[in-house]
């Protein structure tokens, strides 16, 4: 038995799906901030940070935006400085005044911290500390 399923017509799409109506894809990206964090449109209606990142396999840094909010729909800085290396979910953004790409990451995980156990001859017990490379 064969279904067929019909799509359902709207006055806005016409059955034709539009870019608003699908959700973009997430996205995980891996590499190095080659930029400090900067704010960009501080007095505009939707403020946002942004910085570079240089990926393993790219000779190019791409632009990304950081749109990390709080609790309180409020605007936050990420916690992250130029070098260290990490992976960013989001998805990539595509402008028609802008031929780059850039990447939009909506979260951030830095990958550079590892912890190290350290034990002193002196002492019999050890200890763990965070450290970063």
């Amino acid at each position: 038995m064969t279904q067929t399923l019909k799509p359902i017509l709207t006055s806005k799409n016409q059955g034709v799906p539009i870019a608003s109506s699908v959700k973009k894809q997430l996205t995980k990206i891996t590499g190095t901030l080659t930029s400090q964090i900067q704010l960009k449109g501080e007095h505009s209606p939707e403020p946002y940070y942004y910085s570079f990142i240089r990926l393993k396999s790219q000779s190019i840094d791409l632009p990304v935006i950081f749109k990390l909010k709080d609790g309180q729909d409020q605007l936050t800085k990420p916690t992250l400085k130029k070098t260290d290396q990490v992976e960013l979910t989001g998805h990539y953004s595509h402008s028609e005044k802008n031929v780059r790409q850039s990447f939009t990451a909506n979260s951030y995980q830095v990958l550079n911290e590892k912890r190290i156990k350290k034990k002193y001859p002196s002492c019999p017990d050890s200890f763990t500390s965070q450290a970063t490379n």
